[in-house]
């Protein structure tokens, strides 16, 4: 983090002097390449039950390695509500435009998701148009879509794996990342609404930067959809929860779905990361966690997507004998015992004793064939 972010960050308005220092040129912020992993155990399971009662969407990257994972929804737009007020100070930021009453204004559509204050800033920072120059100048294609009607901003449709790639975006753009992640950081416990803002992700940890949507902007007008997004463990992750209702039920009805989501996804604040894996063709070296009963001979090659995780650890096996040593057979041999003892099974011991008594056999043929051919 730059000493000029940090000195924007620390304060909850960055100031005109702040403001001046950031407002200007630059090029546009390509989003990181990023690698797509499996959604983490937890996660999957979690979702499992809460799309029992709900259209649920996760996303997560890292911004840092360029991991991410998402939900089977991850791609499907979703109302934005309030969290396209990121995209409105965004615009505004990139511009040069938030200065004197628009900054007040801005910062408190922000912390507080004043909606009165978006009405405002929305036409100021070009309306509908503010999805496309987003994906224009960070250089993201599947963000989302502008509302059906002009001023229908809640309208607005984003994904979640889209407000990942921005946020990751955001936080690497020093002309906008600065004053926008600062006061996402200082979001209030209450909306300008009177609405609680303590739940989803920052219900796990008031230690991140957020934006979070309420309300029923579908085209319809007839769901309920809470989202919350934001950055996490010090603008490592990018996270998106988004979790609609068709028809409408209450907000509190989906406040426990959304929790439960969140507290899988981030714990206590703490990002759920997905196993690792190794591409195929790697070498395998001794000592690398593989799960448990994978017979693995060191510097052997996993199949790709092995995932390199678990309670037992790949041993450092030697390479088959050579010609003379009890060849190709006795070396197949051995290598079904060591796959067999690998394995947690009790039916392994009797069959590790058998094969052990073969290998004996085996052995003693050999010396005795050797001695006749030499007599």
């Amino acid at each position: 983090m730059s000493p000029t972010r940090r000195r924007c960050r620390s304060a909850p308005l960055g100031g005109a002097i702040c403001l001046a220092l950031l407002a200007v040129p630059g090029t546009a912020n390509a989003t990181p390449a990023t690698t797509t992993v499996p959604l983490p155990a937890a996660v999957r399971a979690t979702l499992l039950t809460a799309e029992d009662d709900a259209t649920v969407a996760v996303a997560v990257l890292d911004t840092r390695t360029g991991t991410y994972y998402g939900s089977l929804a991850a791609d499907t737009p979703f109302p934005a509500e309030s969290v396209v007020k990121v995209l409105i100070a965004a615009k505004l930021l990139a511009a040069g435009q938030l200065t004197g009453d628009t900054e007040q204004l801005a910062y408190r559509m922000i912390t507080a998701s004043d909606d009165e204050a978006a009405d405002t800033l929305w036409g100021l920072a070009g309306g509908p148009e503010v999805v496309s120059w987003a994906e224009n100048r960070y250089g993201i294609g599947d963000l989302g879509s502008a509302p059906i009607s002009y001023g229908w901003w809640g309208n607005t449709k984003l994904t979640a794996h889209g407000l990942v790639r921005l946020y990751a975006a955001i936080e690497a753009d020093p002309v906008v990342g600065p004053w926008l992640l600062g006061a996402m950081g200082h979001m209030s416990a209450q909306a300008d609404d009177g609405t609680g803002q303590d739940f989803g992700l920052a219900g796990q940890s008031s230690q991140g930067d957020f934006k979070q949507g309420w309300g029923g902007d579908d085209d319809a007008d007839d769901s309920e959809q809470l989202n919350s997004t934001g950055l996490l463990e010090d603008g490592q992750y990018a996270v998106a929860v988004l979790v609609q209702h068709v028809p409408y039920e209450p907000m509190s009805t989906l406040l426990p779905v959304i929790d439960t989501v969140a507290a899988a996804v981030a714990p206590g604040g703490r990002v759920v990361t997905a196993p690792a894996t190794v591409p195929s063709g790697t070498p395998v070296p001794s000592g690398t966690p593989v799960p448990r009963g994978t017979p693995v001979v060191s510097g052997t090659a996993l199949p790709s997507g092995t995932p390199v995780v678990g309670p037992t650890t790949a041993p450092a096996y030697p390479a088959a004998p050579a010609p003379g040593g009890g060849g190709p057979a006795l070396a197949g041999r051995a290598g079904r015992l060591r796959s067999l003892l690998d394995r947690d099974e009790p039916v392994a011991l009797l069959a590790g004793a058998l094969l052990v008594g073969s290998l004996l056999a085996a052995g003693l043929a050999g010396r005795v064939r050797r001695h006749r051919r030499g007599g």
